[in-house]
């Protein structure tokens, strides 16, 4: 027989088992939504050839620098095209081209070539994989330092070749390579 004296009494729960399964929820909740805020990115999942097919993550308010893949609407200039040709399904609203050329850089298209700064960049194409005519930004000059030049080393690439360079504003950011299949 345990005396009186000898009971030990608890302290009272402040918290009841229920809230006390939800401070972790609640918890993880708070750190995924300031981690949503500092990443402030999503990912873009690319099916083309362009760029090596693959998921990707979208990193805004990055400058983009020569080399870096970069991910923008499609050019109105051009985009009813490349919806009627069927170059990408007309589901998709981004492409994904990396940088070729910065502002100061010296771009020029001339006789199916494009050079940057002199050299030889690719090839520019005058008709599509189905023999219809493209279009072609043609011009020689300096990039003005709010502008960005997008070609790959593909040639069949519908890319600033075929519909000029690139206002940063309109650049959505930088991809990083999460998987590519």
């Amino acid at each position: 027989m345990i005396s009186h004296a000898a009971r030990v009494k608890r302290p009272k729960n402040i918290l009841g088992r229920r809230w006390r399964r939800l401070i972790p929820l609640v918890a993880g909740a708070a750190l995924l939504g300031v981690g949503k805020v500092a990443l402030s990115g999503h990912f873009l999942i690319n099916f083309t050839p362009s760029i090596p097919r693959g998921i990707y993550w979208i990193s805004p308010g990055v400058r983009p620098q020569r080399g870096d893949l970069v991910t923008f609407p499609i050019p109105e200039s051009v985009r009813e095209l490349v919806y009627e040709r069927q170059y990408v399904p007309r589901t998709i609203r981004l492409l994904a081209k990396p940088v070729i050329a910065i502002g100061g850089d010296h771009v020029c298209v001339r006789d199916h070539e494009l050079v940057v700064n002199g050299h030889s960049a690719g090839k520019v194409l005058g008709v599509d994989r189905d023999g219809k005519p493209m279009p072609e930004y043609s011009g020689c000059g300096v990039l003005d330092p709010g502008d960005v030049f997008v070609s790959t080393q593909h040639d069949n690439s519908f890319d600033s070749r075929y519909f000029g360079p690139l206002e940063l504003s309109v650049v959505r950011g930088t991809l990083s390579a999460l998987l590519t299949f």
